[in-house]
């Protein structure tokens, strides 16, 4: 049966009592109106928009094909036109509206690229970034774009999940913006051409306030200085938090007020002098073991690192620091034994948190400074000191393709000027500078 479909002509339209009918349109060749009989799930019957064609630009020599529009209940029938004959123009052209839509319905969900991303990255991440990275996969991006296809996600998309995470976190916000970036550049790379582009490039980040990262020299040294008195003779407590933020000065057994100093252990202070003259990782430094310090290179060699296998320079400080852990040990230390742990033997320390908020409060300096601040720090002496980039980048141990070309050539004796820098701002010209170290090692 042939009529124009419309709402009032599909009205008229009664269920068959037996086999499906086909209802087409007058106007758009193919374009028709699926009627089925009256079932349990449909009482009245299913009333389904269909668009008939032959593909491979048609000819009786081809098949018929038969693309599914939408349901009269989700369609109105100028809509449904529409579709239907912008599905006959694509036909025209060559292409095939049915094929495409099996190959989008096949297509990897975000959730499915991004276990295979997770697998691919699985040897270049560290377990610390791959956590990280995972937390903000099941916290924010997989309850809302992790059933939509790689391809169906947009930028809108992208936006609106930005805008929502931003509501309560802006920083976390571009962190994950960040991490979907890299997905669809990886993507990209190994389906190319599947995406016109990627679709987190026209995303704008939220602004964020600039921070001040690095510590001077003078805040250094008010920082050692309360070190070594947290050491011998304690600093005092935080009345307002009590004794390591816990004991409250009212609490039963409380010591009296002359007694109440808080103490940083020796291998607790050592480890955070040794962060702050080498420029290195915290985990490089809790997790270092004595068979990584070599004494007579004047250096660390470490195999695991966050960039893979590095050696450290160490300044005459640095040094020294490491000396003093030596001397203090009841026999000769055990390759594989960690330098700070606080018992000789013992585990690797986790974490320098409560020794450096105690420092941090006794040195005046703001409580929302990191121990990551610093290898900062170590970066801003050296650059003040006028050392180059190349010399920064061997002291701290960047890593990347273009980095790695430009400093792959300096000498260690060059390199362990550049860290002797560092050690000379904090202590002052009184530390003195080992005799190998020349005027011309320090040119950058």
């Amino acid at each position: 049966m042939r009529m124009k479909l419309t709402q009032k002509s599909i009205a008229t339209i009664k269920p068959p009592t037996d086999r499906p009918e086909t209802h087409w349109d007058t106007e758009v060749r193919g374009f028709g109106l699926k009627v089925t009989s009256p079932s349990a799930k449909y009482p009245e019957g299913s009333k389904v928009f269909v668009f008939e064609y032959r593909p491979n630009g048609g000819g009786r020599g081809n098949y018929v094909k038969r693309l599914t529009l939408g349901s009269l209940a989700e369609l109105k029938p100028e809509a449904a036109r529409k579709r239907a004959e912008q599905a006959q123009a694509d036909v025209r052209t060559g292409r095939d509206p049915m094929a495409e839509k099996v190959e989008r319905r096949d297509e990897a969900t975000l959730a499915e690229g991004w276990a295979d991303y997770e697998k691919a990255m699985e040897r270049r991440w560290k377990a610390s970034t791959k956590a990280l990275i995972a937390g903000r996969w099941a916290n924010h991006i997989a309850p809302v774009l992790g059933k939509s296809k790689v391809s169906a996600i947009g930028a809108r998309d992208v936006q609106r999940l930005h805008a929502r995470i931003s509501e309560d976190s802006p920083v976390a916000a571009n962190r994950v913006l960040a991490n979907l970036s890299a997905f669809y550049g990886w993507w990209l790379r190994m389906h190319p051409g599947a995406l016109p582009a990627n679709p987190v490039a026209a995303v704008d980040r939220n602004p964020e306030e600039p921070r001040r990262n690095y510590l001077s020299p003078e805040e250094l040294r008010r920082l050692f200085a309360a070190l070594e008195t947290a050491v011998t003779e304690g600093v005092p407590w935080d009345e307002k938090n009590g004794a390591r933020g816990k004991r409250k000065a009212w609490a039963k057994h409380t010591p009296g007020a002359a007694h109440r100093r808080s103490f940083v252990t020796a291998p607790a202070a050592r480890a955070l002098r040794l962060l702050a003259y080498s420029g290195c990782r915290l985990r490089e430094v809790l997790h270092l073991q004595w068979q990584s310090v070599d004494f007579a290179g004047r250096r660390l060699v470490l195999t695991d690192t966050k960039t893979g296998y590095r050696m450290i320079p160490l300044s005459e400080a640095s040094l020294s620091i490491l000396r003093d852990a030596l001397t203090e040990l009841p026999a000769e230390p055990n390759p594989e034994h960690h330098v700070f742990a606080e018992i000789p033997g013992g585990a690797a320390r986790h974490d320098l948190h409560r020794p450096w908020r105690t420092v941090l409060r006794a040195a005046g300096l703001p409580a929302s400074t990191r121990i990551h601040d610093l290898r900062h720090s170590a970066a801003s002496l050296l650059i003040n000191s006028g050392a180059g980039l190349e010399l920064v980048a061997g002291v701290l141990g960047h890593k990347s393709a273009q980095t790695a070309r430009r400093y792959s050539h300096l000498a260690d004796s060059t390199v362990r000027a550049a860290a002797e820098l560092i050690a000379v701002q904090i202590a002052g010209p009184a530390l003195p500078a080992p005799a190998e170290v020349m005027e011309e090692d320090l040119i950058g």
